[in-house]
């Protein structure tokens, strides 16, 4: 979905993804430690980004970010929030990676993962959003538990071939804001 939407945090500025931000998306996903965390583990070719992305433009409830440092504009990561239903008020968040190996572990994930939910409560006013996150993947599920998501019934709710998923979900009403 084509989106003008831009979300600012102390230190990043997530802005709507571009055609031109592909190739970044690209080689970031086909890290091995990256999309070894995806449903598709495969390597992707750059054709194979571009259709995605044709296909994401034509989904009325899907916002991909850019995300990168207020300071310089550098590329840092993806994040997006999609399954958007305003009537309902739910949507799902993902899309989260940080691509640079040099600036893991600094605490990016967790202020995206802020800022995406500042975005769902003040700016679509939702009520709930939820998360997949695949079950050995130790980081994500320590940012989602520190960000006050929770686990469903605690237990693996989708299985597939490439893996297992926890659903975690938190609600408006427990949000305690940005930093």
């Amino acid at each position: 979905m084509n989106h003008n939407y831009y979300i600012f945090s102390k230190r990043l500025l997530l802005r709507p993804l571009r055609m031109s931000d592909l190739e970044w998306v690209r080689q970031w996903r086909n890290q091995a430690h990256i999309r070894s965390l995806f449903q598709d583990s495969r390597p992707i070719e750059a054709h194979e980004q571009l259709l995605w992305y044709e296909r994401y433009e034509q989904q009325p409830d899907d916002m991909m970010f850019l995300v990168t440092c207020r300071k310089d504009y550098t590329p840092l990561g993806t994040a997006a929030i999609y399954h958007v239903d305003l009537n309902v008020g739910t949507a799902e968040l993902g899309r989260i990676q940080i691509g640079p190996a040099d600036v893991i572990g600094q605490g990016y994930g967790t202020e995206i993962v802020q800022a995406m939910l500042s975005f769902a409560w003040n700016v679509l006013h939702l009520y709930a959003v939820e998360l997949y996150v695949k079950n050995d993947n130790e980081q994500a599920i320590r940012t989602s538990i520190a960000c006050r998501f929770t686990l469903i019934n605690d237990d693996i709710v989708q299985e597939t071939t490439k893996g297992s998923f926890l659903k975690m979900t938190m609600y408006a009403n427990t949000f305690k804001g940005l930093p």
